[in-house]
């Protein structure tokens, strides 16, 4: 069984987007960001309230409270507009290449634009199954993406179900995962 695709921008996107969503490192140091500005100005508005300034000091509550409603909003136009700019570079020559993945009796056969291997089975770490993409994480700290637009539904998912078989791993739906 076979399947073959392209990746396009858009894929590596949702990828990173994802990957940043589940790093523990990357959600405190969000949460440091979205928390520490309104604190900030939160002091600041109680010095002018102390100093009778209560305008100053509606202003600074009023900027803390916009802070904390749209920095989530701001975060991820934010890390998208980097990842954007980061896999136009890097991702230069995956972006539109063609990729067949191919099961084989010993592992998962990948061929592309500029790499050819087989996989074991032993080695995949991880499946998982996002709304625009599956993942097939191995334990090499590697990702294959399988994008769900540009493979026939039917297809993709035999082909993801025979994975699971050969491999002994559950697909993980994480498809109703937001980004934190």
């Amino acid at each position: 069984m076979e399947v073959d695709y392209s990746l396009t921008e858009d894929d590596f996107i949702t990828f990173q987007m994802y990957s940043s969503g589940e790093s523990a490192q990357q959600r405190k140091k969000r949460r440091r960001r979205r928390f520490l500005v309104p604190i900030l100005y939160s002091l600041i508005a109680v010095y002018f309230f102390s100093s009778q300034e209560p305008v100053i000091a509606g202003f600074f509550l009023a900027f803390s409270a916009v802070w904390l409603f749209l920095f989530p909003v701001y975060s991820r136009w934010q890390h998208r507009r980097y990842f954007r700019a980061y896999i136009k570079e890097n991702y230069r020559s995956k972006i539109d290449g063609k990729t067949i993945l191919r099961l084989e009796d010993e592992g998962l056969h990948s061929s592309g634009c500029d790499s050819e291997g087989t996989l074991k089975y032993s080695g995949v770490d991880e499946l998982i199954e996002l709304e625009s993409l599956y993942l097939i994480r191995l334990k090499q700290a590697m990702t294959l993406l399988l994008p769900r637009e540009r493979i026939e539904a039917t297809q993709l998912d035999e082909f993801m179900k025979e994975v699971s078989t050969r491999t002994g791993l559950e697909i993980k739906d994480h498809k109703a995962r937001c980004w934190k």
